[in-house]
């Protein structure tokens, strides 16, 4: 079984109009809500987005997205036979939205890690990252 059966990229999911949305609820939200991450690992402006609360709209948008992508994942990858690995799939965590801004004297990223520190009590099956816009350089 090929790890890169399980790794898929679909474009245009979000029409534009709606990710012009919702970067500008970010920016609206992100005084209220932001958190800014400033460490050796990561550097960059996030807020969750919640179910209910003044995020509930994006939370939806979000949502209806996710489940679209999510069924299609899982007709792609147990169509290559792999059969019925994401039975217990059916929570969806708190979504971020994650901004990093063009900054050339204290550059933002993310770098590789891991969110598992524990097998046993891992739940997450499954990630999904959406971006909701492009850039012309950088950005990988």
């Amino acid at each position: 079984m090929s790890e890169n059966m399980f790794i898929k990229k679909y474009t245009n999911i979000i029409p534009d109009e709606v990710c012009n949305d919702m970067i500008t609820g970010f920016d609206s939200q992100i005084e209220i809500d932001k958190i800014v991450m400033d460490m050796d690992y990561l550097r960059n402006a996030e807020i969750s987005i919640y179910e209910n609360g003044p995020t509930q709209e994006l939370f939806q948008q979000i949502k209806k997205y996710t489940l679209e992508v999510y069924n299609r994942y899982k007709s792609d990858v147990f169509t290559n036979g792999v059969g019925n690995m994401l039975a217990f799939c059916n929570r969806i965590e708190c979504p971020k939205m994650i901004r990093y801004v063009p900054n050339k004297d204290k550059p933002q990223w993310f770098h590789n890690h891991s969110d598992c520190w524990n097998n046993p009590s891992a739940t997450r099956q499954l990630s999904l990252v959406f971006y909701l816009n492009d850039v012309e350089e950088g950005g990988d």
